[in-house]
């Protein structure tokens, strides 16, 4: 899972792995809402045509590269 704090640390270019350890780059800015510091969107892309955002439902989704939550199959 990815907190809060890692949120915020992730910049344009930045990858982040799903639970099935594909690659999620980081398309553009991260948004904060001032009202609810807790509340934020971040646009990913995977691969050519896939999109999709980072926020409060998706969180527990993703994980760091720098964590040792990918099984690697061999």
């Amino acid at each position: 899972m990815i907190t809060l704090d890692q949120i915020r640390e992730l910049s344009h270019g930045y990858i982040i792995h799903d639970q099935r350890c594909r690659n999620w780059r980081v398309n553009g800015k991260t948004k904060w809402w001032k009202r609810s510091p807790s509340r934020v969107s971040v646009p990913l892309k995977y691969g050519l045509y896939n999109y999709s955002y980072l926020n409060n439902r998706t969180q527990e989704d993703f994980h760091l590269i720098s964590e040792e939550n990918c099984k690697k199959e061999v």
